[in-house]
Formats: structure tokens, C-alpha cells, sequence
């Protein structure tokens, strides 16, 4: 064996440990330490004969207590790319979700078609779905640029790390260190070694290599016993804080205690002092009702006289105020005063002739327009001095006079006098319509009148009324002041 073999399988381990192709003793990669995920090459999943871009996304679950895959992360949708990298894996949230000791995790990798974004059935070609473990990934090194189709990159803390059979190097690929050594092994001048030296070398390498393994169990232990000692350490702050807290309430209720006790011995104070003022006023409890029954009679009293009076008031003003209004009406009705004539049907309001509202034949346009006036204004003073509300309001204007028809959909004025065979039928209606103004005049207070079309009549019965509802005197001051031509109110 030459020196120059020996060196080149020195070389070949060596490279083996820095390019990761098996994983050294004692390694413990864990889940919670990922940093983040690639995907190198999908087109020969995806789309075989062409290289069409697509979106991608992954998820990534672990094994929950009870056995089924738990989703602790799930990426962003990269667009139209066959070599996705996606952002970083926020740790917090693998260290919510992710034991301490978990190794092994789900990766499901989805290629979306182009152009959309739903999820579910729509969701695309699950183009990797992979059950990885973190111990059995190498190391990819530096140089590396070539990957196999579908190939799976892990970003962990210390470097990128993916399974071997994804990473295309030719067996004759080299590194920096190798060609260094195999450089200096090949210009040296062969030497023959003899064999059992080379066996004396191979046995140290041997020994040192078990050394290497043991270091490394004993680091192992010694990271097993430090973390023994952390969880009894931790547990005894835990108990250490508890204490704390538990005589920090304790504290705090002995607190609460003597505040109760002071607030209890002030309420027994009050409740004595109370105790000694209780015999007085039982005394004045026991008087109460003997009191209170001879102000309740005093106060009943009272209420009947003031009852009585305020009766005797209230019918005192309004035989006054009745009084008052018919007064006003009979010397309204001295204004306008209504004269009978020889014909039964005929009467005269201030000295203009009416006759009854469906027969005026014969008689002039402008005198039917004056009478018809002087009702109007006679009628619209009654109702304000009643106080009647009049179904179909008046708007006096002597010969040109008007009644409202506020339920009636085309026109709501109607006038009180005519010119020409035109208007006549409008005007017939308004005045049928002062007419039942009367009728609801009369009807108000109690008096019996003739028939709807009887104007004059009708308000010369309510004249008739107010004469008698005054008293002797008054109505015989009244009945002199119907002078032939009183005063006229416009």
C-alpha cells in the first residue's frame, strides 16, 4: 500500500463529512430548528414535455399526540415558477405547535394551474408528498448547483439540507481540500510502505475514530444530565414562584381581614348608638298612625271644601262664559239681522232676499251673491264664537264669498255666486255645502232645524235660540238693538 492511497481515503472521508453524505454520530436536527423550504425542478412532474411555470405552495404537518398529522405551517402561493422559494417559517410558531424532541415531519407540495387560486378540489397536482426526517438529510455543499426533478431543499440554522438521492454530482466531482491533498500525494515520490504499517495506521485511525464516538456519547450524556438538571431546576423556580405568589396572597388576604374587622367594629358602633336612640323613636312610631289619621281627615277636609268651591267656580264661569257667547251670537245676529216675510219660504238677511238654495229663479245674480255673502259671514263668526270646527272651512269676501271642499280630489274651492249658466252647477254645490255647515252648526247645540236646503230658515231657529237663552233684561236690551240698518262687518 502507498502513501498516496492512503491519503486519498483519508481525503474521500473527510469529504464525506463536510459535504454531509452521511449524517455524523450523535446529530439531533429537529423540526422547530426549520428556517425555511425549497423546491428545485418540478417540470418532470408537472409538466413532462414542457416547462410551463405553475403556482406552487406547500404545507407542512408533524404527528400530533394522538397519532394523525397535525398542519403547523402552511406557504404562500409562489407564482409561475418551476424553482420555488418560499419566505421564511416564522419560529414561533413551529415552537407553539412542535415538540421539543420531533424530528420527522409531512411535506405536501402543490402545483396550482395558472390564473387561479381556489383551494379544495381546484387545488392542482399534489406534485410532492414527502415524510422526511431530518437526521437522514445531507448537507448540500456550496458548490452544488445541479438538483434531481422534484428535489426538496431544507434551510435549517447551519446550512441547506436535502435527501442524497436529490443531489446530481459525478462520482469524480471534487472539492478544494481534495485536490489540495491528492495534488501533494501525486508529486511525491511513491514510497513503499510496508504492510503492517499501513495496518499500524489504519488501527489509530480506527482508535481515534471510536474515541470521536465516545466524545460524542459523552456529549451526549453530558447534554442528557443538563437537561435533567435544567427540568429540576426549572421546576424548583416553578415551585420557588409559587411559594411567592401563595404568600404574597396570603399577605394580601390577612390585609383584607383587618380592614373587615376594623369595618366590622365601626358597624358595631353605629348599631349601638342606634340601640340607644331606637327608644325614642319607637314612641314616635307608635304616635305615627294617630297623626297620620288626623291629618288624613284634616286633609280630606280640605279637599272637599276646595272641591266644592272649585265646582261652584267652574259652573259659575261657565254659565258666565255660555252667557257671554250667546250675548255675542244675538248681538251677531243685530248685525245680520234674518226678517220673515209674507211667503213662508222667503226671508231676508240685511234687507236682501233669499230664497230657499234650490229655487232661485227670478232673482238677480249680484243680490243672490250679497245674500249668499252675508250667510257666509254670519256663519263663519257663529262658528268661532261656538267654537265649532266646520267640516267645510268658509272664506268670507262678501259677493264674492267661498267654501272649501278639503275632501274633494279635483277642486277644493267653491264660489258662492255665479255669472252665467256656466258655473252654476259649482255653484250649487258650494252653497250645499254651507248648507250642511248650518246643519252641523245646529246640530252642535241641540236645536232642530228645517230641511238642508232651508238657509235662512235654519239660521233664523238658532236666532230664535239665543233669545231665549238670555235673560229678560238683556234679551229685551238685545231685541232694541236690531235697529233696520245695524253696522256691517266686512
Amino acid at each position: 500500500m502507498f502513501l498516496g492511497d492512503v491519503a486519498a481515503q483519508v481525503c474521500d472521508e473527510w469529504d464525506a463529512l463536510d459535504s454531509g453524505d452521511a449524517p455524523p454520530p450523535g446529530s439531533n436536527r429537529r423540526v422547530k430548528d426549520v428556517r425555511s423550504i425549497w423546491v428545485r425542478n418540478l417540470t418532470s412532474l408537472v409538466d413532462p414535455e414542457h416547462t410551463t411555470p405553475r403556482d406552487v405552495v406547500y404545507s407542512l404537518y408533524v404527528e400530533g399526540d394522538d397519532g394523525d398529522a397535525r398542519l403547523v405551517h402552511c406557504s404562500e402561493i409562489v407564482r409561475d415558477t418551476l424553482n420555488p422559494s418560499f419566505l421564511p417559517i416564522e419560529p414561533r410558531s413551529l415552537k407553539k405547535h412542535v415538540s421539543w424532541e420531533c424530528s420527522v415531519m409531512l411535506v405536501q407540495v402543490w402545483a396550482i394551474p395558472p390564473q387561479s387560486d381556489q383551494m379544495g378540489d381546484q387545488m392542482g397536482e399534489a406534485v410532492i408528498q414527502l415524510t422526511v426526517d431530518l437526521n437522514l438529510l445531507v448537507r448540500v455543499p456550496s458548490n452544488e448547483t445541479d438538483f434531481g426533478p422534484n428535489a426538496l431543499v431544507v434551510e435549517l440554522w447551519d446550512g441547506q439540507y436535502a435527501f442524497p438521492d436529490s443531489l446530481m454530482r459525478s462520482d469524480n466531482s471534487e472539492t478544494p481540500r481534495r485536490n489540495t491533498l491528492l495534488s501533494e500525494a501525486r508529486d511525491a515520490a511513491p514510497i513503499s510502505v510496508p504492510y503492517q504499517s499501513a495496518m499500524l495506521f489504519m488501527e489509530k485511525c480506527l482508535q481515534w475514530r471510536k474515541r470521536m464516538d465516545e466524545v460524542e456519547q459523552a456529549t451526549a450524556q453530558v447534554k442528557q444530565q443538563l437537561r435533567e438538571r435544567v427540568t429540576k431546576l426549572n421546576r424548583a423556580t416553578k415551585q420557588a414562584q409559587m411559594r411567592r405568589r401563595h404568600k404574597k396572597q396570603i399577605q394580601d388576604l390577612q390585609q383584607r381581614l383587618a380592614d373587615e374587622q376594623a369595618l366590622v367594629h365601626e358597624e358595631r358602633e353605629a348599631l349601638r348608638v342606634l340601640q340607644e336612640a331606637l327608644p325614642p323613636h319607637a314612641a314616635a312610631i307608635e304616635e305615627a298612625p294617630k297623626v297620620l289619621a288626623e291629618k288624613k281627615l284634616i286633609l280630606a277636609t280640605q279637599s272637599e271644601e276646595q272641591l266644592e268651591n272649585h265646582q261652584q267656580l267652574l259652573r259659575h264661569v261657565s254659565s258666565t262664559y255660555k252667557e257671554r257667547c250667546w250675548q255675542l251670537v244675538a248681538a251677531l245676529f243685530a248685525v245680520f239681522p234674518i226678517r220673515a216675510t209674507k211667503d213662508p219660504s222667503v226671508f231676508q238677511i240685511h234687507g236682501i232676499t233669499l230664497h230657499n238654495t234650490n229655487n232661485f229663479s227670478g232673482c238677480d245674480e249680484e243680490s243672490i251673491a250679497t245674500g249668499l255673502g252675508y250667510v257666509c259671514h254670519l256663519l263663519y263668526h257663529l262658528a268661532k264664537l261656538l267654537g265649532i270646527c266646520l267640516k267645510h272651512p268658509l272664506r268670507p269676501g262678501l259677493s264674492n264669498s267661498r267654501i272649501c271642499d278639503e275632501h274633494s280630489k279635483q277642486q277644493q274651492l267653491f264660489n258662492l255666486w255665479f255669472k252665467g249658466s256656466g258655473e252654476r252647477l259649482k255653484f250649487d254645490y258650494g252653497v250645499f255645502l254651507m248648507n250642511k255647515d248650518i246643519e252641523q252648526v245646529l246640530r252642535h247645540e241641540g236645536i232642530k232645524g228645517g230641511e238642508v236646503k232651508d238657509t235662512l230658515p235654519n239660521l233664523h231657529a238658532l236666532e230664535r235660540q239665543s233669545r231665549c237663552l238670555m235673560t229678560p233684561e238683556r234679551g229685551a236690551d238685545a231685541e232694541a238693538s236690531n235697529h233696520p240698518n245695524p253696522p256691517v262687518f266686512l
